[in-house]
């Protein structure tokens, strides 16, 4: 009776996990095709149209320029940041990936201190420059030994 009702679990168990499996397989294909099938389109497996308002959902999905001039994409991304954007739009050309720093800095001397920080960042980003103390201007000095102070001698 007992290895009568084992075999019965076991088989039903695999039957279940079968199942299981399989029909994750059945799911995932689908969702395959049906990704492909809207990239065919020329839209989003979610409806939503493919473009500069589609979002990257991971490092692959990013557009090929991001790789290729990081300062550049850098730079766009913090100008692009939906607090300064409305501003900063004026002097970014997308076409020839240029930014009028000059005139986005006379612009940006009215703006409130975070948005002046925004540019300043994209500005750094986009030169490729870092702001604050660096290792060369504060090299590193021995620490000396305070043992003594801790453990004085008797």
């Amino acid at each position: 009776m007992t290895d009568v009702f084992l075999t019965v679990c076991t088989v039903v168990g695999m039957v279940t996990l079968y199942t299981l499996v399989a029909g994750s397989l059945v799911v995932w294909v689908l969702r395959l095709l049906r990704r492909r099938r809207a990239r065919l389109a020329g839209r989003l497996a979610g409806g939503a149209p493919m473009g500069i308002d589609r979002r990257a959902r991971s490092w692959d999905e990013l557009p090929e320029w991001v790789s290729q001039d990081r300062e550049w994409a850098a730079a766009v991304v913090v100008l692009g940041s939906a607090s300064i954007a409305e501003r900063t739009a004026g002097h970014v050309d997308f076409a020839e990936r240029q930014v009028d720093w000059t005139g986005l800095r006379r612009s940006a001397d009215e703006w409130d201190l975070h948005a002046r920080t925004l540019v300043e960042v994209a500005d750094a980003l986009a030169h490729a420059r870092s702001y604050g103390p660096r290792n060369d201007q504060y090299p590193a000095q021995p620490v000396p030994d305070a043992s003594d102070r801790f453990h004085p001698a008797p």
